[in-house]
């Protein structure tokens, strides 16, 4: 008997076919974006920056996001005044500008962009910056020789009053110099009242009638800026006192106009 011949076939299994969605093109990374600019020192605190001043070395220059504190690059100023920062990630941003300590930012935005500066007086920082979409802008520095100069006048200066009068004196308080200013107008009455002051921002504070004072908490007094405040001098036994009216800015470049004294005579 011929054997019988058996063949046999491996079987292989095979995985069921996946079809995948189609992958679109790997995006680009985002470009990353620069900032620079100059730093100049302004001779004459006009805000623009002319062919005869000349530009400042050695200013410590950071960026900030623009919507926190967080710092993303810091330097400083060099050859030309100028500052540059690369490869920053797209975002907001903001740029400070430090000058130093016998000088402080020079009026913002008064001007051409080109020659103008770009970052505020109180703490010598830029506008927020839109860096999401392409070139940021040029952030400049121009800083001036830092003068405190706070005047006060008032009017009237002479108060006619009878027994028990009552009038109403305006104090002037302007900046004339090339700082921010933040302090206090003091009422001190001699012989007389001083009641109901305030006005335009000012808070009073009335607690001791020997000196009142007003203060604008919170805001300052920029250059070329003038405020006003109101109070009633009164009479009250005495025919005639004064009122001091002072400011006291402190380390005032010019203290002879801190003052403005009123009197009061008998009418």
């Amino acid at each position: 008997m011929r054997a019988a011949m058996i063949r046999t076939r491996a079987l292989v299994a095979v995985a069921p076919l996946v079809l995948l969605p189609a992958l679109g093109p790997v995006a680009d990374a985002p470009e990353p974006v620069s900032i620079s600019g100059t730093t100049w020192f302004d001779a004459n605190f006009d805000g623009i920056r002319q062919d005869t001043e000349g530009e400042l070395w050695k200013l410590p220059v950071r960026v900030e996001r623009a919507d926190s504190p967080d710092v993303v690059a810091t330097g400083e100023t060099g050859v030309g005044g100028r500052y540059e920062f690369t490869d920053l990630p797209p975002g907001r941003y903001k740029v400070i500008i430090r000058g130093a300590s016998e000088r402080g930012p020079t009026r913002q935005d008064v001007g051409d962009d080109r020659t103008d500066s770009d970052i505020d007086q109180l703490y010598g920082q830029s506008n927020a910056l839109d860096c999401t979409g392409g070139p940021c802008t040029v952030v400049d520095g121009g800083f001036a020789e830092s003068h405190l100069d706070v005047g006060i006048e008032v009017d009237p200066a002479t108060v006619k009053l009878p027994p028990q009068g009552r009038a109403s004196v305006k104090v002037t308080v302007t900046n004339t110099g090339t700082r921010p200013w933040w302090a206090s107008v003091y009422l001190p009455p001699q012989g007389v009242a001083v009641e109901n002051p305030g006005g335009e921002g000012w808070v009073c504070n009335t607690v001791d009638p020997r000196r009142p004072n007003c203060s604008r908490f919170g805001e300052f007094l920029m250059p070329d800026e003038t405020r006003h405040l109101w109070f009633d001098v009164v009479t009250v036994g005495a025919p005639s006192g004064t009122v001091d009216v002072s400011v006291l800015p402190g380390n005032d470049d010019n203290p002879a106009n801190n003052h403005g004294l009123v009197h009061v005579t008998a009418r």
